[in-house]
């Protein structure tokens, strides 16, 4: 029995020891390793570009296995940053060749740039043309059972100022922020968004960040007792009964917690030709209308024909 165990032990040992041992020569292995990189460009001051560039190019390293395997999962995401101002122009024309795009390349020391696609960037530029648009908020927010958000959500600031050429910043209307996700929410929070970067290369917006604040609280219902029901003018020649309805109304326990019947109106508007009407009911912000007791009142005329 000792035999057989000091057996497993050893057949245990070398199949570890050729594992390290080939780690060990395949990462300090030179390879080849074909890796996108992000293109970010930036404009000289109160300048736009007008031309197109890639969202990205291609760069061909050459390193270790090590070298590369630490590039891609351990350190911070490659991008090629393009400074137009230290590029030679002629007017508004600027040329990146290879030695600017690799000089612009965000990559350890110990990796070799080969090769990059596109090899240059032939860009133009222009007068910077600015607008104030609307901020559209991108979400996609859940919430714990029995807890909701109590106002609709509103982006802080409400407009940003986009700026680019004209001819792409004339036809912009509104400006997404990046999706929002956020799950199980069951308590109040401030989340700081970043504004799309879909055109980065030819509109960017300041600020670049904006804030959504949300109130949540749990949800609760109340009964709120003795609500008048008031008549519209053209009513006037007429009663309804009867004239105080209780209302049913689901919101948060701290709104709740201060709501009175003065805060909450109920009204006719209009009437069926069998005098039956439902009243319209108008309550603050992040409550809803569950029902009313009773759900129809009568009008009844004052005066007899």
């Amino acid at each position: 029995m000792a035999r057989r165990r000091n057996s497993v032990g050893i057949l245990i040992g070398c199949v570890l020891t050729a594992v390290a041992l080939w780690s060990y020569v395949t990462l300090t292995r030179q390879f080849e390793y074909d890796l996108s990189v992000p293109l970010v460009v930036t404009p000289p001051p109160n300048q736009a570009l007008v031309s197109g560039v890639p969202d990205s190019i291609t760069v061909r390293l050459r390193g270790s296995g090590l070298h590369i395997l630490n590039l891609l999962f351990f350190s911070k995401a490659s991008a090629c940053s393009v400074n137009m101002q230290q590029l030679r122009n002629v007017g508004t024309t600027h040329i990146a060749n290879f030695d600017d795009i690799v000089r612009s390349l965000e990559t350890p020391q110990q990796i070799r740039v080969l090769s990059v696609q596109p090899n240059s960037l032939t860009m133009v530029t222009g007068d910077v043309f600015k607008k104030s648009v609307p901020v559209r908020l991108n979400s996609n927010i859940t919430f714990r059972e029995g807890f909701q958000l109590t106002h609709s959500l509103q982006p802080d600031p409400a407009y940003v100022e986009i700026r680019g050429t004209k001819s792409v910043v004339e036809n912009i209307s509104e400006w997404p922020t990046k999706r929002l996700s956020l799950a199980d929410v069951h308590s109040s929070y401030t989340a700081v968004v970043d504004m799309s970067d879909s055109l980065l290369t030819t509109v960017y917006t300041v600020p670049s960040t904006i804030e959504i604040a949300l109130d949540v609280q749990q949800t609760a219902d109340a009964t709120v007792l003795d609500i008048p029901v008031t008549l519209m003018s053209s009513l006037s020649g007429a009663m309804v009964s009867p004239s105080y309805i209780s209302v049913v109304v689901r919101g948060g326990t701290d709104l709740l917690a201060t709501l009175t019947a003065r805060d909450i109106h109920a009204s006719v508007n209009s009437v069926s030709a069998s005098g039956i009407a439902q009243p319209t009911i108008e309550l603050p912000p992040g409550l809803k209308v569950l029902r009313t007791e009773p759900q129809l009142v009568r009008i009844i005329s004052k005066y007899k024909p």
